[in-house]
Protein backbone atom coordinates (compact mmCIF):
# COMPACT_ATOMS: atom_id res chain seq x y z
CA UNK A 1 0.00 0.00 0.00
CA UNK A 2 2.59 2.28 1.04
CA UNK A 3 4.75 1.58 -2.52
CA UNK A 4 0.91 2.22 -4.52
CA UNK A 5 0.55 5.20 -2.56
CA UNK A 6 4.46 6.43 -3.15
CA UNK A 7 3.97 5.58 -6.91
CA UNK A 8 1.05 7.78 -7.21
CA UNK A 9 2.65 11.06 -5.22
CA UNK A 10 5.82 10.55 -7.40
CA UNK A 11 3.70 10.24 -10.79
CA UNK A 12 2.22 13.35 -9.33
CA UNK A 13 4.69 15.88 -8.61
CA UNK A 14 6.00 14.65 -12.01
CA UNK A 15 3.01 15.88 -13.85
CA UNK A 16 3.36 18.71 -11.82
CA UNK A 17 6.82 19.28 -12.60
CA UNK A 18 5.78 19.06 -16.37
CA UNK A 19 2.59 21.53 -16.27
CA UNK A 20 3.85 23.93 -13.92
CA UNK A 21 5.94 26.16 -16.71
CA UNK A 22 2.75 26.22 -19.09
CA UNK A 23 1.18 29.69 -19.80
CA UNK A 24 -1.84 28.31 -19.39
CA UNK A 25 -4.15 26.73 -16.59
CA UNK A 26 -4.70 22.74 -16.01
CA UNK A 27 -6.93 21.29 -13.84
CA UNK A 28 -7.35 17.88 -13.72
CA UNK A 29 -10.55 16.47 -11.81
CA UNK A 30 -11.44 13.02 -10.30
CA UNK A 31 -14.46 11.27 -11.52
CA UNK A 32 -15.83 12.33 -7.75
CA UNK A 33 -14.95 15.63 -8.83
CA UNK A 34 -11.87 16.45 -6.50
CA UNK A 35 -8.99 18.53 -7.74
CA UNK A 36 -6.12 15.79 -8.53
CA UNK A 37 -3.53 18.13 -10.41
CA UNK A 38 -3.58 22.23 -10.59
CA UNK A 39 -0.70 24.19 -11.72
CA UNK A 40 0.02 27.78 -10.64
CA UNK A 41 -1.02 29.55 -13.28
CA UNK A 42 -4.68 27.35 -12.59
CA UNK A 43 -4.88 28.37 -9.54
CA UNK A 44 -3.95 32.10 -10.16
CA UNK A 45 -6.92 32.48 -12.91
CA UNK A 46 -9.64 30.84 -10.22
CA UNK A 47 -9.19 33.96 -8.21
CA UNK A 48 -7.23 31.72 -5.20
CA UNK A 49 -4.83 34.51 -4.51
CA UNK A 50 -3.87 33.03 -1.04
CA UNK A 51 -3.81 29.39 -2.34
CA UNK A 52 -0.92 27.51 -3.88
CA UNK A 53 -1.69 24.51 -6.16
CA UNK A 54 -0.61 22.25 -3.17
CA UNK A 55 -3.67 23.60 -1.36
CA UNK A 56 -5.96 22.91 -3.54
CA UNK A 57 -5.21 19.52 -4.19
CA UNK A 58 -7.92 17.35 -3.21
CA UNK A 59 -10.46 20.13 -2.53
CA UNK A 60 -14.06 19.47 -4.17
CA UNK A 61 -14.60 21.20 -7.48
CA UNK A 62 -17.26 23.65 -6.05
CA UNK A 63 -14.66 25.05 -3.44
CA UNK A 64 -12.42 25.70 -6.56
CA UNK A 65 -14.72 27.17 -9.05
CA UNK A 66 -16.18 29.10 -6.47
CA UNK A 67 -15.42 32.43 -7.99
CA UNK A 68 -16.85 30.97 -11.69
CA UNK A 69 -20.48 30.05 -11.00
CA UNK A 70 -21.26 29.55 -14.77
CA UNK A 71 -18.01 27.05 -15.22
CA UNK A 72 -19.44 25.26 -11.89
CA UNK A 73 -23.14 24.95 -13.51
CA UNK A 74 -21.94 23.96 -17.12
CA UNK A 75 -19.41 21.14 -15.44
CA UNK A 76 -22.40 19.50 -13.47
CA UNK A 77 -24.80 20.13 -16.35
CA UNK A 78 -22.70 18.35 -19.04
CA UNK A 79 -19.67 16.57 -17.81
CA UNK A 80 -20.94 15.18 -14.28
CA UNK A 81 -24.83 14.51 -15.67
CA UNK A 82 -22.91 12.49 -19.10
CA UNK A 83 -24.86 14.58 -21.27
CA UNK A 84 -21.69 15.68 -22.80
CA UNK A 85 -18.19 14.49 -22.95
CA UNK A 86 -16.70 18.42 -23.48
CA UNK A 87 -17.92 22.15 -23.49
CA UNK A 88 -16.21 25.49 -24.19
CA UNK A 89 -17.31 28.98 -22.84
CA UNK A 90 -15.67 32.06 -22.21
CA UNK A 91 -16.13 34.67 -19.18
CA UNK A 92 -14.93 37.15 -17.22
CA UNK A 93 -13.98 36.55 -13.66
CA UNK A 94 -15.83 38.62 -10.81
CA UNK A 95 -12.86 39.15 -8.78
CA UNK A 96 -9.62 40.19 -11.14
CA UNK A 97 -11.73 41.21 -14.42
CA UNK A 98 -9.74 38.15 -16.19
CA UNK A 99 -11.16 37.34 -19.50
CA UNK A 100 -10.73 33.58 -19.50
CA UNK A 101 -11.34 30.90 -21.98
CA UNK A 102 -11.87 27.46 -20.54
CA UNK A 103 -12.43 24.37 -22.50
CA UNK A 104 -13.68 20.88 -20.51
CA UNK A 105 -13.05 17.60 -21.34
CA UNK A 106 -14.34 14.44 -20.12
CA UNK A 107 -11.32 11.87 -19.83
CA UNK A 108 -11.63 8.24 -19.18
CA UNK A 109 -11.11 8.75 -15.02
CA UNK A 110 -12.63 12.04 -14.51
CA UNK A 111 -12.22 15.32 -16.43
CA UNK A 112 -9.52 17.83 -17.76
CA UNK A 113 -10.52 21.94 -17.37
CA UNK A 114 -7.99 23.70 -19.68
CA UNK A 115 -7.92 27.46 -19.13
CA UNK A 116 -6.59 30.32 -21.23
CA UNK A 117 -6.17 34.19 -20.22
CA UNK A 118 -7.36 35.97 -23.04
CA UNK A 119 -7.03 39.69 -21.44
CA UNK A 120 -3.87 40.95 -22.96
CA UNK A 121 -4.57 39.50 -26.02
CA UNK A 122 -7.95 40.66 -26.70
CA UNK A 123 -6.45 44.37 -25.38
CA UNK A 124 -3.50 44.29 -27.89
CA UNK A 125 -6.06 43.01 -30.57
CA UNK A 126 -8.18 45.99 -29.17
CA UNK A 127 -5.21 48.34 -29.75
CA UNK A 128 -4.72 46.79 -33.06
CA UNK A 129 -7.64 47.74 -34.72
CA UNK A 130 -8.95 50.75 -32.24
CA UNK A 131 -7.98 54.35 -33.07
CA UNK A 132 -5.91 55.53 -28.87
CA UNK A 133 -7.62 58.82 -29.43
CA UNK A 134 -11.25 58.53 -29.92
CA UNK A 135 -11.75 54.63 -29.80
CA UNK A 136 -13.27 54.17 -33.29
CA UNK A 137 -11.99 51.91 -35.52
CA UNK A 138 -8.68 52.65 -37.43
CA UNK A 139 -8.28 52.18 -40.90
CA UNK A 140 -6.98 48.17 -40.75
CA UNK A 141 -10.15 47.21 -39.07
CA UNK A 142 -12.88 49.49 -41.13
CA UNK A 143 -10.77 47.81 -44.21
CA UNK A 144 -11.46 43.97 -42.49
CA UNK A 145 -15.14 45.18 -41.84
CA UNK A 146 -15.30 46.39 -45.83
CA UNK A 147 -13.80 43.21 -46.87
CA UNK A 148 -16.37 41.65 -45.46
CA UNK A 149 -19.37 43.48 -46.65
CA UNK A 150 -18.08 43.13 -50.30
CA UNK A 151 -17.81 39.46 -50.36
CA UNK A 152 -21.30 38.83 -48.82
CA UNK A 153 -22.80 41.47 -51.28
CA UNK A 154 -26.11 39.77 -52.05
CA UNK A 155 -28.57 40.57 -55.18
CA UNK A 156 -30.36 43.58 -55.16
CA UNK A 157 -28.68 44.95 -51.80
CA UNK A 158 -26.30 47.83 -51.91
CA UNK A 159 -23.88 49.26 -49.04
CA UNK A 160 -22.32 52.74 -49.21
CA UNK A 161 -18.83 54.20 -47.38
CA UNK A 162 -19.55 57.94 -46.45
CA UNK A 163 -15.62 59.01 -46.82
CA UNK A 164 -15.96 62.60 -43.62
CA UNK A 165 -13.21 65.15 -44.11
CA UNK A 166 -13.45 68.27 -41.98
CA UNK A 167 -13.31 71.43 -43.70
CA UNK A 168 -11.87 73.53 -41.32
CA UNK A 169 -9.58 71.61 -38.44
CA UNK A 170 -6.36 72.90 -39.43
CA UNK A 171 -7.37 76.38 -37.37
CA UNK A 172 -7.97 74.81 -34.18
CA UNK A 173 -4.89 73.11 -33.66
CA UNK A 174 -2.75 76.23 -34.83
CA UNK A 175 -4.39 78.84 -32.85
CA UNK A 176 -5.72 76.90 -29.57
CA UNK A 177 -2.86 73.70 -29.55
CA UNK A 178 -3.11 70.05 -30.12
CA UNK A 179 -5.42 69.50 -26.92
CA UNK A 180 -7.81 71.45 -28.12
CA UNK A 181 -7.65 69.28 -31.66
CA UNK A 182 -8.04 66.33 -29.60
CA UNK A 183 -10.93 67.43 -27.80
CA UNK A 184 -12.62 67.98 -31.07
CA UNK A 185 -12.04 64.96 -32.49
CA UNK A 186 -13.48 63.12 -30.06
CA UNK A 187 -16.75 65.22 -29.81
CA UNK A 188 -16.90 64.34 -33.99
CA UNK A 189 -16.40 60.44 -33.01
CA UNK A 190 -19.28 60.75 -30.63
CA UNK A 191 -21.71 62.66 -33.35
CA UNK A 192 -20.78 59.78 -35.96
CA UNK A 193 -21.96 57.27 -33.46
CA UNK A 194 -24.73 59.02 -32.49
CA UNK A 195 -25.76 59.16 -35.76
CA UNK A 196 -25.61 55.56 -37.22
CA UNK A 197 -27.02 52.05 -36.10
CA UNK A 198 -24.92 50.08 -33.76
CA UNK A 199 -23.88 47.47 -36.17
CA UNK A 200 -22.58 49.69 -38.79
CA UNK A 201 -18.64 50.22 -38.74
CA UNK A 202 -17.05 53.95 -38.07
CA UNK A 203 -13.30 54.76 -38.16
CA UNK A 204 -10.95 57.16 -37.81
CA UNK A 205 -8.96 56.54 -41.20
CA UNK A 206 -6.20 59.24 -39.99
CA UNK A 207 -5.84 63.19 -38.69
CA UNK A 208 -8.79 64.45 -39.38
CA UNK A 209 -10.23 61.92 -41.73
CA UNK A 210 -13.06 59.45 -41.10
CA UNK A 211 -15.23 56.65 -42.58
CA UNK A 212 -18.60 54.88 -41.82
CA UNK A 213 -19.98 51.64 -43.65
CA UNK A 214 -23.99 51.80 -44.04
CA UNK A 215 -24.61 48.24 -44.12
CA UNK A 216 -27.80 47.19 -46.45
CA UNK A 217 -28.23 50.91 -47.29
CA UNK A 218 -30.17 52.58 -49.92
CA UNK A 219 -27.71 55.32 -51.78
CA UNK A 220 -31.03 58.06 -50.53
CA UNK A 221 -31.01 56.57 -47.51
CA UNK A 222 -27.06 56.66 -46.78
CA UNK A 223 -27.20 60.52 -48.36
CA UNK A 224 -29.70 61.79 -45.81
CA UNK A 225 -28.25 60.36 -42.87
CA UNK A 226 -24.69 62.03 -44.81
CA UNK A 227 -26.75 65.30 -44.45
CA UNK A 228 -27.98 64.76 -40.65
CA UNK A 229 -24.50 64.24 -39.66
CA UNK A 230 -23.26 67.38 -41.32
CA UNK A 231 -26.24 69.52 -39.89
CA UNK A 232 -25.05 68.24 -36.39
CA UNK A 233 -21.51 68.75 -36.63
CA UNK A 234 -22.61 72.28 -37.53
CA UNK A 235 -25.14 73.14 -34.47
CA UNK A 236 -21.87 71.96 -32.48
CA UNK A 237 -19.56 74.49 -30.25
CA UNK A 238 -16.40 73.82 -29.44
CA UNK A 239 -15.52 75.92 -26.57
CA UNK A 240 -11.77 75.71 -25.50
CA UNK A 241 -9.86 77.96 -22.80
CA UNK A 242 -12.61 80.64 -23.69
CA UNK A 243 -12.24 80.39 -27.48
CA UNK A 244 -14.90 79.27 -29.40
CA UNK A 245 -14.61 77.09 -32.63
CA UNK A 246 -17.62 76.04 -35.35
CA UNK A 247 -17.04 73.22 -37.67
CA UNK A 248 -18.11 72.02 -41.06
CA UNK A 249 -17.60 68.75 -43.05
CA UNK A 250 -17.76 67.24 -46.30
CA UNK A 251 -19.08 64.11 -47.17
CA UNK A 252 -17.91 61.62 -49.95
CA UNK A 253 -20.54 58.42 -50.67
CA UNK A 254 -19.44 55.78 -52.62
CA UNK A 255 -22.19 52.80 -53.38
CA UNK A 256 -20.75 49.10 -53.40
CA UNK A 257 -23.44 47.05 -55.58
CA UNK A 258 -24.00 43.48 -55.85
CA UNK A 259 -21.03 41.76 -57.35
CA UNK A 260 -18.93 44.44 -56.41
CA UNK A 261 -15.11 43.52 -57.23
CA UNK A 262 -13.45 46.47 -55.79
CA UNK A 263 -10.88 46.09 -52.81
CA UNK A 264 -11.58 47.59 -49.59
CA UNK A 265 -9.15 50.33 -50.13
CA UNK A 266 -10.28 51.19 -53.79
CA UNK A 267 -14.00 51.84 -52.41
CA UNK A 268 -12.54 53.80 -49.52
CA UNK A 269 -10.31 55.77 -52.36
CA UNK A 270 -13.49 56.33 -54.24
CA UNK A 271 -15.37 58.00 -51.72
CA UNK A 272 -12.53 59.93 -51.10
CA UNK A 273 -12.97 61.22 -54.51
CA UNK A 274 -16.30 62.13 -53.83
CA UNK A 275 -15.28 63.77 -50.45
CA UNK A 276 -12.61 66.10 -52.31
CA UNK A 277 -15.54 67.05 -54.50
CA UNK A 278 -17.75 68.08 -52.10
CA UNK A 279 -15.05 70.05 -50.79
CA UNK A 280 -14.38 71.58 -54.10
CA UNK A 281 -17.37 72.45 -54.29
CA UNK A 282 -17.35 75.05 -51.00
CA UNK A 283 -16.91 72.39 -48.49
CA UNK A 284 -19.85 71.54 -45.94
CA UNK A 285 -21.84 69.54 -48.70
CA UNK A 286 -22.35 65.95 -49.56
CA UNK A 287 -21.84 64.59 -53.04
CA UNK A 288 -22.66 60.90 -54.11
CA UNK A 289 -19.71 59.11 -56.68
CA UNK A 290 -22.21 57.04 -59.09
CA UNK A 291 -21.10 55.78 -62.49
CA UNK A 292 -22.14 59.09 -64.41
CA UNK A 293 -19.92 61.32 -62.63
CA UNK A 294 -16.83 62.30 -64.46
CA UNK A 295 -15.04 61.73 -61.13
CA UNK A 296 -16.14 58.12 -61.40
CA UNK A 297 -14.62 57.59 -64.87
CA UNK A 298 -11.35 59.12 -63.51
CA UNK A 299 -11.50 56.95 -60.62
CA UNK A 300 -12.28 53.83 -62.89
CA UNK A 301 -9.12 54.74 -64.79
CA UNK A 302 -6.82 55.53 -61.90
CA UNK A 303 -7.57 51.71 -60.41
CA UNK A 304 -6.60 50.47 -64.26
CA UNK A 305 -3.50 52.43 -63.35
CA UNK A 306 -3.41 50.75 -59.90
CA UNK A 307 -3.01 47.41 -61.09
CA UNK A 308 0.13 48.58 -63.57
CA UNK A 309 1.83 50.35 -61.66
CA UNK A 310 2.31 47.39 -58.68
CA UNK A 311 3.07 44.99 -62.04
CA UNK A 312 5.84 47.69 -62.74
CA UNK A 313 7.46 48.20 -59.84
CA UNK A 314 7.11 44.23 -59.21
CA UNK A 315 8.84 43.75 -62.52
CA UNK A 316 10.80 46.30 -63.38
CA UNK A 317 8.68 47.90 -66.28
CA UNK A 318 10.00 51.08 -65.24
CA UNK A 319 13.17 52.64 -67.11
CA UNK A 320 14.75 56.44 -66.29
CA UNK A 321 15.20 58.83 -68.19
CA UNK A 322 17.54 62.12 -67.89
CA UNK A 323 17.43 65.70 -68.96
CA UNK A 324 20.12 68.17 -69.21
CA UNK A 325 20.63 71.04 -66.64
CA UNK A 326 23.16 73.45 -68.23
CA UNK A 327 25.27 75.51 -66.60
CA UNK A 328 25.01 78.81 -68.37
CA UNK A 329 28.11 80.43 -66.89
CA UNK A 330 30.26 76.89 -67.95
CA UNK A 331 30.38 75.75 -71.94
CA UNK A 332 30.16 72.03 -70.77
CA UNK A 333 28.76 69.91 -67.62
CA UNK A 334 27.33 66.91 -66.89
CA UNK A 335 24.04 67.15 -64.87
CA UNK A 336 21.16 65.63 -65.53
CA UNK A 337 17.60 65.41 -64.04
CA UNK A 338 16.66 61.86 -63.56
CA UNK A 339 12.97 61.42 -65.21
CA UNK A 340 10.37 57.95 -64.83
CA UNK A 341 8.55 56.26 -67.88
CA UNK A 342 7.12 53.71 -67.81
CA UNK A 343 7.59 50.42 -70.07
CA UNK A 344 4.32 48.60 -71.18
CA UNK A 345 4.15 45.08 -72.66
CA UNK A 346 4.28 45.88 -76.09
CA UNK A 347 7.90 48.36 -75.37
CA UNK A 348 5.59 51.64 -75.57
CA UNK A 349 7.23 54.42 -73.13
CA UNK A 350 4.40 55.93 -71.38
CA UNK A 351 4.75 59.33 -69.42
CA UNK A 352 4.96 59.88 -65.62
CA UNK A 353 1.80 62.30 -66.89
CA UNK A 354 -0.55 59.07 -66.71
CA UNK A 355 0.32 57.67 -64.47
CA UNK A 356 1.82 59.27 -61.39
CA UNK A 357 -1.43 61.13 -60.28
CA UNK A 358 -3.00 57.40 -59.67
CA UNK A 359 0.51 56.64 -57.42
CA UNK A 360 -0.61 59.78 -55.69
CA UNK A 361 -4.09 58.88 -54.97
CA UNK A 362 -3.20 55.34 -53.79
CA UNK A 363 -0.23 56.46 -51.62
CA UNK A 364 2.40 54.80 -53.62
CA UNK A 365 4.81 57.95 -54.79
CA UNK A 366 6.79 56.41 -51.99
CA UNK A 367 7.68 53.21 -53.77
CA UNK A 368 7.97 54.50 -57.23
CA UNK A 369 10.78 57.10 -55.66
CA UNK A 370 12.58 54.12 -53.69
CA UNK A 371 12.63 52.29 -57.12
CA UNK A 372 14.26 55.40 -58.86
CA UNK A 373 16.23 55.98 -56.40
CA UNK A 374 17.90 52.31 -56.32
CA UNK A 375 18.29 52.28 -60.15
CA UNK A 376 19.52 55.91 -59.96
CA UNK A 377 22.24 54.86 -57.88
CA UNK A 378 22.79 51.77 -59.48
CA UNK A 379 24.06 53.63 -62.70
CA UNK A 380 25.68 56.94 -60.93
CA UNK A 381 29.30 57.46 -61.57
CA UNK A 382 32.03 60.02 -60.59
CA UNK A 383 31.57 62.05 -63.56
CA UNK A 384 28.31 63.04 -64.09
CA UNK A 385 25.22 65.00 -60.98
CA UNK A 386 21.97 63.58 -61.00
CA UNK A 387 18.56 65.29 -59.44
CA UNK A 388 16.39 63.37 -58.19
CA UNK A 389 12.79 63.62 -57.33
CA UNK A 390 11.52 62.84 -53.71
CA UNK A 391 7.64 63.80 -53.53
CA UNK A 392 5.71 64.73 -50.39
CA UNK A 393 4.53 61.17 -49.78
CA UNK A 394 8.26 60.11 -49.89
CA UNK A 395 9.32 63.17 -47.73
CA UNK A 396 6.87 61.79 -44.91
CA UNK A 397 8.02 58.66 -45.10
CA UNK A 398 10.04 58.39 -41.84
CA UNK A 399 12.22 55.16 -43.41
CA UNK A 400 13.57 56.89 -46.45
CA UNK A 401 16.91 58.44 -45.37
CA UNK A 402 18.20 54.76 -43.60
CA UNK A 403 16.85 53.80 -47.32
CA UNK A 404 19.09 56.04 -49.26
CA UNK A 405 22.02 55.96 -46.86
CA UNK A 406 22.02 52.06 -47.39
CA UNK A 407 21.88 52.46 -50.84
CA UNK A 408 24.70 55.10 -50.58
CA UNK A 409 26.89 52.59 -48.91
CA UNK A 410 25.98 49.39 -51.12
CA UNK A 411 26.77 51.07 -54.76
CA UNK A 412 29.66 53.58 -52.89
CA UNK A 413 28.17 56.68 -54.18
CA UNK A 414 29.91 59.99 -53.84
CA UNK A 415 27.07 62.09 -52.00
CA UNK A 416 28.44 65.80 -53.68
CA UNK A 417 27.28 64.09 -56.95
CA UNK A 418 23.69 63.67 -55.87
CA UNK A 419 20.77 66.51 -55.77
CA UNK A 420 17.52 65.53 -54.34
CA UNK A 421 14.73 67.91 -55.47
CA UNK A 422 11.69 68.22 -53.05
CA UNK A 423 8.67 70.58 -54.83
CA UNK A 424 8.65 73.59 -52.46
CA UNK A 425 4.45 72.88 -51.76
CA UNK A 426 6.19 69.38 -50.45
CA UNK A 427 8.41 71.29 -48.15
CA UNK A 428 5.96 73.53 -46.72
CA UNK A 429 3.16 70.77 -46.28
CA UNK A 430 5.70 68.51 -44.48
CA UNK A 431 7.72 70.42 -42.54
CA UNK A 432 9.25 68.86 -39.53
CA UNK A 433 9.90 65.61 -41.70
CA UNK A 434 11.51 68.18 -44.74
CA UNK A 435 13.72 69.39 -42.13
CA UNK A 436 14.79 66.24 -40.51
CA UNK A 437 15.37 64.16 -43.95
CA UNK A 438 17.41 67.68 -45.02
CA UNK A 439 19.32 68.21 -42.33
CA UNK A 440 20.03 63.86 -41.83
CA UNK A 441 21.19 63.45 -45.67
CA UNK A 442 23.20 67.29 -45.70
CA UNK A 443 25.03 66.07 -42.96
CA UNK A 444 26.45 63.70 -45.33
CA UNK A 445 26.97 65.64 -48.18
CA UNK A 446 23.68 64.93 -50.18
CA UNK A 447 22.33 67.89 -51.78
CA UNK A 448 18.98 69.21 -51.83
CA UNK A 449 16.94 71.71 -54.59
CA UNK A 450 13.45 73.17 -54.23
CA UNK A 451 11.84 72.57 -57.09
CA UNK A 452 8.89 74.28 -58.36
CA UNK A 453 9.78 77.51 -56.53
CA UNK A 454 7.56 80.98 -56.43
CA UNK A 455 4.50 79.28 -56.07
CA UNK A 456 3.83 78.23 -52.62
CA UNK A 457 2.38 80.36 -49.34
CA UNK A 458 5.72 81.89 -47.94
CA UNK A 459 8.69 81.15 -50.64
CA UNK A 460 10.78 82.77 -48.78
CA UNK A 461 10.40 82.85 -45.28
CA UNK A 462 11.75 79.61 -44.64
CA UNK A 463 14.44 79.51 -46.51
CA UNK A 464 16.28 80.67 -44.06
CA UNK A 465 16.53 77.41 -42.73
CA UNK A 466 16.83 75.14 -44.69
CA UNK A 467 19.58 73.40 -46.14
CA UNK A 468 19.12 73.83 -50.11
CA UNK A 469 21.87 74.71 -52.43
CA UNK A 470 19.81 74.92 -55.69
CA UNK A 471 16.09 77.17 -56.41
CA UNK A 472 14.03 75.63 -59.77
CA UNK A 473 12.00 78.20 -60.35
CA UNK A 474 8.66 77.31 -61.46
CA UNK A 475 8.32 77.06 -65.12
CA UNK A 476 4.66 79.06 -64.73
CA UNK A 477 7.31 82.64 -64.24
CA UNK A 478 9.61 81.02 -67.37
CA UNK A 479 7.43 80.27 -70.56
CA UNK A 480 6.25 83.97 -70.62
CA UNK A 481 8.72 85.79 -69.80
CA UNK A 482 9.65 87.25 -73.21
CA UNK A 483 6.17 88.97 -73.06
CA UNK A 484 5.08 89.33 -69.18
CA UNK A 485 7.39 91.94 -67.51
CA UNK A 486 5.62 90.63 -63.89
CA UNK A 487 7.27 87.32 -64.60
CA UNK A 488 10.59 88.99 -65.84
CA UNK A 489 10.34 90.95 -62.54
CA UNK A 490 9.71 88.08 -60.67
CA UNK A 491 12.36 85.69 -62.02
CA UNK A 492 14.71 88.90 -61.48
CA UNK A 493 13.90 88.99 -57.85
CA UNK A 494 14.32 85.38 -56.74
CA UNK A 495 17.72 85.09 -58.78
CA UNK A 496 18.68 88.48 -56.33
CA UNK A 497 17.26 87.28 -53.36
CA UNK A 498 19.19 83.38 -54.21
CA UNK A 499 22.07 84.91 -55.19
CA UNK A 500 22.73 86.81 -51.79
CA UNK A 501 22.05 83.81 -49.93
CA UNK A 502 24.08 82.08 -52.05
CA UNK A 503 21.82 79.72 -53.48
CA UNK A 504 21.98 78.81 -57.58
CA UNK A 505 18.89 79.15 -59.74
CA UNK A 506 17.69 76.73 -62.38
CA UNK A 507 15.23 77.84 -64.79
CA UNK A 508 12.58 75.10 -66.08
CA UNK A 509 10.94 75.01 -69.69
CA UNK A 510 13.48 77.07 -71.48
CA UNK A 511 11.58 76.34 -74.69
CA UNK A 512 13.82 78.75 -77.05
CA UNK A 513 16.90 80.93 -77.78
CA UNK A 514 15.21 83.87 -76.46
CA UNK A 515 14.19 82.30 -73.54
CA UNK A 516 17.63 80.80 -73.12
CA UNK A 517 19.25 84.27 -73.61
CA UNK A 518 16.95 86.32 -71.26
CA UNK A 519 17.41 84.07 -68.64
CA UNK A 520 21.02 84.33 -68.88
CA UNK A 521 21.27 88.35 -69.08
CA UNK A 522 19.23 88.02 -65.67
CA UNK A 523 21.99 86.15 -64.53
CA UNK A 524 20.63 82.42 -63.83
CA UNK A 525 22.97 79.86 -63.30
CA UNK A 526 21.36 76.65 -65.11
CA UNK A 527 18.78 76.04 -67.70
CA UNK A 528 16.51 72.89 -68.49
CA UNK A 529 14.44 72.43 -71.11
CA UNK A 530 13.87 70.77 -74.65
CA UNK A 531 15.83 73.98 -76.20
CA UNK A 532 18.81 72.81 -73.79
CA UNK A 533 18.30 69.28 -74.00
CA UNK A 534 15.10 66.50 -74.70
CA UNK A 535 14.79 63.41 -72.44
CA UNK A 536 16.76 60.54 -73.29
CA UNK A 537 17.62 56.75 -71.53
CA UNK A 538 19.76 57.56 -68.75
CA UNK A 539 21.78 54.45 -68.96
CA UNK A 540 22.68 55.13 -72.61
CA UNK A 541 23.38 59.19 -71.49
CA UNK A 542 25.89 58.04 -68.56
CA UNK A 543 27.60 54.99 -71.28
CA UNK A 544 28.04 57.75 -73.83
CA UNK A 545 29.20 60.38 -71.86
CA UNK A 546 31.57 58.02 -69.85
CA UNK A 547 33.36 57.08 -73.47
CA UNK A 548 33.68 60.35 -74.62
CA UNK A 549 35.44 61.31 -71.70
CA UNK A 550 37.54 58.22 -71.62
CA UNK A 551 38.47 58.67 -75.24
CA UNK A 552 39.21 62.32 -74.83
CA UNK A 553 41.54 61.41 -71.89
CA UNK A 554 43.24 58.33 -73.59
Amino acid sequence: MSRSLNSTTTLRQILEGIVGSVPFGIIVLSNEGEIELINGTGAKLLDHKDLSPSDLIDTHFETALMHLDEAKEKYVQLILSGRHSHFQLQLTTPISNRELDITCKKLLRGALIIIEDLTEKNLLQHQNSHDDLTGLGNRQSFEKSLLEVIEDQREHISSVVIFIDLDNFKPINDIAGHDAGDETLKAIATTLLGRVREKEAVARLGGDEFAILLHDCPINKATDIAKSILKKVEELRFHFKNKLFRLTLSAGLYPITPNCKDSPSTVINAADIACRSAKQSGGSKVYVLTESNNEFKEHITQVDWLEKITQAIENDNFILYGQKIEGLDQAHNNHYEVLIRMQDDDGKIIAPGAFISAAERFNMMSQIDKWVIRESFRLADKDHILSINLSGQTVSDPSIAEYILSLRSKYDIDPSKIIFEVTETAAIQNSDAAMTLLDTLSTVGFHFSLDDFGTGLSSFSYLKDMPVSTLKIDGVFIRDIETDPISHAMVKSITEIANVMGIKTVAEYVENNSIYKILKDIGINYAQGFFVHKPEALESIIIHNSSASGALNA
